[in-house]
């Protein structure tokens, strides 16, 4: 029999030891959940904030340009906060358990429902501000109002529910991981109960053997004795070893226990700190970019204004309009490239026809200096239709025809050509200027390609082409640099189905 309790005695330290390992497992699980819920709950919160702040700013801002730029604030901070939370939606559904995918991927269409809205919010209240911006006193504003404020109250709704069911996600995630310690504390305790009463039998049994062969054989030695023919050996009673033994069996699993307890309380207070740290330093960061734009922004504008308070003085007075023009220019430029280096250049896809983007900024362009000498030609394999950002991808071209507008003129045009290349639309935009020699090193923002340049425009430039899955390859030609922008083209069959 003492084979069976020495059995029963292993078998029970190793499902101990078993069940130990995949409760961690189990707890490690729900933390992360709890981690990716908190952090979705931060990211709304960041969002409510600005619904009722940047968004009532805007609206009751009395200054139309004040409020335009308040209601500009409130849209960039909004589709960070609906990126960053895309991102963490599709990170959890992709590690959750295979029960609970199916669950879990409903919540997939929540960014793009409450990117919907918060579009349809922001269409309301620029349409009241341009009626404040109208000078026909009897535009009633009534009725846009109301709609504002139906659309308003229906994306908090959405922020309140999502909210709401991610706080229920944390609360069960908890309740399960408190359930899970005491069933793992009660099993735990069965084992170990039933490894200890086996091995007790376990020495008990060895004992009561041990003791009945003692006692035959002290029999056999005591008519031994009494015959003369043995001395009386010494007594040796093997019971203290075994006990030591199953002591530090015992003591060993719970030591183990008590280490993974402590383990999971660190592990959860870690964790917690990191989500506070995380809000804090996205917090900072926003308003470190917020500060920047107002602190550079308003002396240009002063700069600028007080240069067209000058007498008029010819061809100096523009060139440092233009000057300040530019710097603004790149000001609005380092800011939406500090916002792509960490996610916040949020793309909006849509359909494009390249020739009608290129023939708009063409025609708006030509106002400019030398605009006048920009030439636009095709291959004649269009329709050119690819997916992307409208507003991006007009920046990227901006960038690139206003660096090359400084050279061209009536026998330097500036050529922008379209054609296909396999499964890729090519634009091609070629200067006259004074060519390249330093490769790619042209789109580092610290790098100024044109004298005078900042670089950022550039970098910019090949940061939006990269976001589209594209790139831009610079060379140098005969008589200037040559610009070749390739971007994914969409098939003609998918855009007709």
């Amino acid at each position: 029999m003492t084979w069976v309790f020495r059995t029963v005695l292993a078998l029970s330290i190793a499902c101990a030891a078993i069940l130990s390992y995949l409760h961690g497992q189990r707890v490690q699980h729900l933390t992360a959940r709890i981690t990716q819920a908190s952090a979705q709950v931060a990211v709304l919160e960041t969002l409510g904030g600005s619904l009722h702040n940047e968004l009532l700013k805007a609206i009751l801002e009395p200054d139309v340009d004040k409020a335009t730029e308040a209601l500009s604030q409130f849209e960039r901070d909004a589709m960070h906060a609906l990126g960053a939370l895309e991102q963490m939606t599709e990170t959890e559904v992709g590690f959750v358990q295979d029960e609970e995918r199916a669950e879990e991927a409903a919540e997939l269409m929540r960014p793009a429902h409450l990117r919907d809205a918060t579009v349809k919010t922001l269409v309301a209240a620029r349409r009241l501000i341009k009626v404040r911006q109208s000078a026909d006193i009897m535009t009633d504003a009534t009725v846009l109002l109301e709609h504002l404020e139906v659309e308003r109250t229906t994306l908090s709704h959405m922020v309140s529910d999502i909210q709401l069911d991610e706080r229920a996600e944390i609360r069960a995630a908890t309740d399960r991981i408190s359930s899970a310690q005491k069933a793992i504390g009660f099993r735990l305790s069965l084992l170990l109960t039933l490894a200890a009463l086996s091995g007790i039998a376990a020495l008990v049994t060895a004992r009561r053997q041990r003791l009945h062969a003692d006692n035959r054989r002290n029999h056999a030695l005591m008519a031994m004795i009494e015959q003369g023919t043995v001395a009386p050996p010494d007594a040796h009673d093997p019971l203290s070893p075994a006990l030591a033994r199953v002591a530090n069996h015992i003591k060993s699993v719970s030591d183990a226990k008590a280490a993974t307890e402590r383990e999971l309380e660190n592990r959860t207070a870690a964790l917690q700190l990191s989500a506070s740290k995380l809000k804090q330093i996205d917090e900072t960061r926003r308003r470190f970019l917020a500060d920047l734009g107002h602190s550079l922004k308003t002396p240009l504008a002063i700069a600028r204004g007080s240069v067209e308070a000058l007498p008029d003085g010819g061809a100096k007075r523009l060139a440092a309009l233009e000057a300040i023009d530019q710097v603004t220019r790149r000001v609005s430029d380092l800011l939406q490239l500090s916002r792509s280096d960490d996610g916040r250049l949020l793309r909006k896809n849509q359909l494009l026809e390249l020739t009608e983007l290129l023939d708009n900024r063409v025609a708006e362009l030509s106002a400019l200096p030398q605009g006048e000498h920009i030439t636009l030609t095709t291959d004649g394999d269009g329709p050119y239709e690819i997916e992307g950002d409208r507003e991006a991808l007009t920046r990227m071209f901006d960038a690139i025809i206003e660096n090359g507008l400084r050279y061209a003129g009536p026998d330097a045009p500036l050529s922008i050509s379209i054609d296909t290349i396999e499964k890729s639309v090519r634009v091609s935009i070629v200067d006259q200027g004074p060519g390249v020699s330093q490769g790619n090193v042209v789109f580092d923002r610290d790098t100024s390609f044109y004298q005078g340049g900042t670089g950022i425009g550039l970098a910019m430039a090949q940061q939006i082409a990269l976001d589209h899955q594209g790139r831009i390859a610079i060379k140098e030609t005969s008589r200037g640099a040559q610009f070749d922008i390739t971007l994914p083209r969409t098939p003609y069959f998918e855009t007709q189905s």
